[in-house]
């Protein structure tokens, strides 16, 4: 898998496009009217990138992995000048950072007030990780990937949808494993057999289900893939969103930056988005911030600021619980602390739901 991340200009310079004179051009700065830009934008050079960054069998037979960062010059007429290694990791990786930064294709270049082209130097890390294995499993052809995350203890302040009232506690968890993103429409119709979601997509998350309809497709998949699926319990879900025992100190699932790692009110167009389209936390985990809500099973226990061990929650629960927040939700609602309680039976299209595994 790999990750691709941008960060954008940070030096601008102009002049006839010469690699000599990028050294030497005066720095300018707050007079540029119009950016260079990936033509297609964002989205499309993430895309790009993906396609052709190609891992350095060197590096993979020999587990190399890392964070490059090169330096390149955006040229006047959009081709790509100057490209260097700022921060390396290993020269087959450096090298192949390199490569594909030169063989870019031409960018809509910069301009002026005046309306002069400019020369523009941005910096850019790209990510080279090694493909994770992860738990496979099947269901009448439609397959998903589980997540292990290795048990572990840590604090939680839980926040009440209903109430101020904030819960501080200690809380060890053990080893399970854990959707790498939100069940799918796919996945859903080939064990129920119906699609109840408002937003249709195969690639989509399942929404528009209540808990207790939940238990039923639990029921069925496990009849079919012969495991024993479940929801994960509150605690177990904030675990993984946090990174579990690797975990980073973010109000949202992998960044502090909501906008990374989460379709909310602020990005979402009012619509729910497929899986894995933002990026992961530290387990590789997708979406556990924003998209859809996620229903969980409801701790079998009060909240109290004594150890808690083994957490399993509980199948018949008159209230349960929902982590994440969704396509609709302000940056307050996605913060991992933030819970909201429902009844069993109330279904939302911003409701969907993430599968647990007590093995590991």
């Amino acid at each position: 898998m790999k990750r691709i991340v941008f960060l954008f200009t940070i030096l601008i310079l102009f002049g006839i496009p010469s690699h000599s004179q990028v050294k030497n051009e005066e720095v300018i700065s707050n007079k540029v009217r119009q950016m260079p830009q990936f033509v297609g934008g964002e989205a499309a050079m993430f895309a790009w990138l993906n396609e052709n960054v190609h891992y350095p069998k060197i590096a993979e037979k020999n587990g190399v992995q890392g964070r490059v960062i090169v330096r390149f010059v955006v040229e006047s007429d959009g081709s790509i000048g100057e490209v260097n290694v700022v921060e390396s990791v290993d020269p087959s990786i450096d090298n192949e950072a390199i490569r594909v930064i030169k063989t870019m294709p031409k960018w809509i270049p910069g301009k002026l007030w005046d309306g002069s082209l400019v020369r523009v130097w941005y910096t850019m890390p790209i990510m080279f990780k090694l493909p994770v294995k992860f738990p496979h499993f099947i269901a009448n052809g439609v397959a998903f990937n589980m997540i292990r995350v290795k048990g572990g203890d840590f604090w939680t302040c839980t926040i009440g949808s209903m109430s101020r009232e904030k819960s501080i506690r200690k809380v060890n968890v053990r080893s399970f494993s854990i959707g790498q993103t939100e069940v799918t429409q796919a996945l859903w119709h080939a064990v129920m057999g119906n699609n109840p979601s408002n937003f249709k997509g195969k690639k989509l998350p399942v929404e528009n289900v209540s808990w207790n309809d939940c238990m039923k497709f639990i029921k069925k998949l496990n009849k079919i893939t012969k495991q024993k699926f479940r929801l994960p319990t509150e605690m177990e879900w904030e675990f993984a969103a946090r990174g579990g025992i690797i975990s980073v100190d973010a109000k949202y699932s992998g960044s502090n930056n909501l906008d990374s790692v989460a379709w909310y009110k602020n990005n979402s167009n009012n619509i729910t988005h497929t899986i894995a389209t933002k990026e992961a936390n530290a387990l590789n985990i997708y979406d556990m911030s924003g998209n859809v809500s996620e229903w969980c099973q409801k701790e079998n226990d009060k909240y109290s600021n004594s150890l808690h061990t083994n957490i399993k929650g509980s199948f018949d629960d008159a209230i349960c619980v929902c982590c994440g927040g969704d396509w609709n939700s302000i940056p307050k609602q996605c913060d991992l602390s933030n819970r909201i309680t429902i009844k069993p039976n109330f279904c939302s299209n911003s409701i969907g739901l993430r599968l647990a595994l007590s093995k590991y």
